[in-house]
């Protein structure tokens, strides 16, 4: 696995599971980024284990700007139908990046 550092848009509600393997919260971040001019969003899915799924859990929702530092895998899927890569991060830290006014419903 590699280190990565990736700053980008919460672009799901968070996913909190607590399974017989432990606990873990995954979403999907969007990164904006720009190749030769041009504007692209690179996809990944992040994972919080533990004390981090917890973190995610309570402090972290979807539209939050926040910046990740992890470990990054190369997935490659197969569900019969169709094939492709996810690029999933480890993550071992996250941090809000700008503040987020939230209004309760």
């Amino acid at each position: 696995m590699s280190k990565i550092n990736v700053k980008g848009l919460i672009a799901t509600t968070p996913r909190f599971v607590r399974g017989l393997s432990g606990e873990y919260a995954s979403f999907r971040l969007a990164e904006a980024i720009q190749i030769k001019g041009k504007h692209a969003i690179n996809w990944f899915t992040i994972v919080g284990e533990k004390e981090m799924a917890t973190q995610i859990e309570t402090s972290f929702a979807k539209g939050d700007r926040v910046s990740i530092k992890g470990e990054l895998q190369i997935i490659d899927w197969d569900n019969g139908d169709q094939t492709g890569t996810t690029a999933q991060i480890i993550a071992t830290q996250i941090k809000m990046t700008k503040a987020v006014r939230r209004v309760a419903a």
